[in-house]
């Protein structure tokens, strides 16, 4: 008889996660962003202060989902992984991971303890 091996997994099969960015810039700041992972591009939005855009999808069995994002506001660029399985899935967000985007910095909202966090500055 051959053995078989389970994946470990919190969510099987996985459940949909939708990513949410918002342009948090005092206005009339634009923020410029592209955001891909291995398999999607999901092209250039342009959004103006207060706007936001977002995506959904299903993060692999394998809990190696990546999308990461590059950030183009005045002058300044910044690429940032604006979601990671590794580290998303296992409490920052469970379904609908928050992000903003500030004059200082990229802030991530942990669900778990239910507060924003800075996790990158430009």
């Amino acid at each position: 008889m051959v053995g078989v091996q389970a994946i470990e997994t919190d969510h099987f099969p996985p459940r949909e996660t939708t990513v949410v960015v918002e342009n948090d810039l005092a206005a009339p700041n634009k923020l410029v962003m592209h955001c891909q992972s291995d398999d999607d591009d999901l092209g250039v939005s342009n959004l103006s202060s207060g706007e936001k855009t977002s995506w959904s999808f299903k993060p692999n069995i394998f809990g190696t989902t990546l999308f990461w994002c590059n950030f183009n506001w005045n002058n300044l660029v910044k690429s940032v992984d604006i979601y990671n399985a590794k580290h998303d899935d296992h409490g920052e967000c469970i379904t609908t991971c928050l992000r903003s985007v500030r004059e200082y910095g990229f802030y991530y909202y942990n669900e778990i303890d239910n507060q924003w966090y800075k996790k990158y500055t430009w």
